[in-house]
């Protein structure tokens, strides 16, 4: 017969006094304590009794118990039991009439500086972290401010995870610092300490925080396992007609060519060289992003190569994409020369969105949207976008129905 279960602490592991009273507590239920770990601790079974538990913060490097302090508790009537982390060794005395670990407030506060530091050096490794953080973001924080939205399409899965699972890291080790120091400053100034009952509410309000810790640490691990995937997959010539259907130069200058040729990608290999291709980006905001890079000359004529820029954005939540849609605007159309007010087309579909604008190097821009969808066209070339709105329109549906 297994006599042994895990129990979740009740309040935080570093809210020392009631964790104190909830061990005495449950060997009053005849659950005795026999491991900390890191969310469940261990207990063994036996005949309920009326024990004491006290808790003594670590002094020895990784939280190492000093043989002979163990051996004067021992004498004293106190029990090494377990230790939790590299914070604090508990000690049990099986009589309530055993003479205190500590009867000077002054040592036991003594005692609490040392965890308080231990936690601190914690909290500044972060910190110095954070900064680095914080230097690498610099040169990218006005953009992130002026277009949220597509700063966090642009930034890799695996970043936004990190730095959600270091924010949260950090907040706790703050919170637990602050937490022992006012302990502290309590014992060392003679208050009282109250300790809080523990009521069901508490235990359901803790039960939330190592659920959050569990999710935080699931952050961390899809952080890594993202990290060694690509931030984006390309897709050649083949890969792309089969997938479906993109505007190219072809068929966005009327080349002609082979049937179907102008709804594909054609392959290339570095920016700049001609050719094409699609790629694919996996982000937590969209259900599908892709970019279209072409540069191309017309081999019929010795026109100059023309080269165009698609981004396609379906975005995973409708209520961002009038957002979206409007940092696109702001970044590609609004600061061109001739940036235009943005009008209303058809298409199989309904009404759609559509703005134009041309840059200073003759660059033309469009941005349309059609409920979820936002699509953006970069091109360079002897075409007029403003005259290929029914084809940008047709565009849109074929998103549409590549996605049913």
């Amino acid at each position: 017969m297994n006599n042994e279960r895990y129990k979740y602490p009740p309040v935080d592991a570093l809210d020392i006094k009631e964790i104190e009273v909830w061990l005495e507590e449950m060997a009053g239920r005849g659950l005795f304590l026999k491991e900390a770990g890191p969310y469940a601790w261990l207990f063994a079974e036996e005949e309920p009794k009326t024990v004491r538990y006290r808790i003594e913060p670590a002094a020895g490097k990784k939280g190492k118990l000093d043989a002979d302090r163990q051996a004067d508790y021992e004498a004293m009537g106190w029990h090494y039991v377990a230790k939790y982390n590299t914070y604090y060794h508990i000690f049990m005395a099986d009589h309530p009439e055993t003479e205190e670990l500590h009867t000077d407030r002054i040592v036991e506060s003594f005692s609490l500086k040392m965890l308080e530091k231990k936690i601190r050096k914690d909290l500044v490794f972060l910190a110095v972290l954070w900064a680095f953080i914080a230097v690498d973001s610099f040169f990218s924080s006005t953009h992130f401010l002026r277009y949220p939205v597509l700063s966090f399409i642009e930034l890799r899965p695996a970043v936004i995870l990190y730095r959600l699972f270091m924010a949260a890291w950090f907040f706790k080790t703050l919170f637990l610092v602050l937490k022992v120091h006012k302990l502290r400053k309590m014992l060392a100034e003679g208050i009282p300490v109250k300790v809080k009952k523990v009521s069901g509410k508490r235990i359901r309000k803790k039960r939330i925080g190592h659920t959050l810790e569990r999710i935080g640490i699931g952050f961390l691990i899809a952080g890594l396992v993202l990290s060694f995937f690509p931030e984006r997959m390309g897709e050649p010539l083949e890969q792309a007609m089969t997938a479906g259907r993109f505007l190219t130069l072809e068929l966005l200058e009327e080349r002609g060519g082979e049937e179907g040729a102008g709804w594909a990608a054609k392959e290339t290999e570095e920016e700049g060289e001609s050719g094409g291709t699609v790629w694919q980006r996996f982000n937590i905001l969209t259900a599908g992003n892709y970019e279209l890079y072409e540069r191309d000359a017309d081999k019929k004529t010795d026109a100059p190569a023309s080269s165009l820029h698609v981004q396609y954005f379906r975005m995973r939540f409708p209520c961002l994409t009038g957002a979206l849609f409007s940092e696109v605007q702001r970044k590609y159309i609004s600061g061109t020369l001739t940036a235009g007010d943005p009008l209303t087309a058809e298409n199989a579909l309904g009404a759609f969105t559509i703005v134009y604008g041309i840059g200073e190097d003759g660059t033309q821009a469009a941005a349309a949207r059609q409920e979820d969808d936002v699509i953006l066209i970069e091109y360079s070339g002897p075409e007029m976008l403003k005259e290929k709105t029914e084809l940008i329109g047709e565009l849109l549906v074929s998103e549409r129905r590549r996605r049913y």
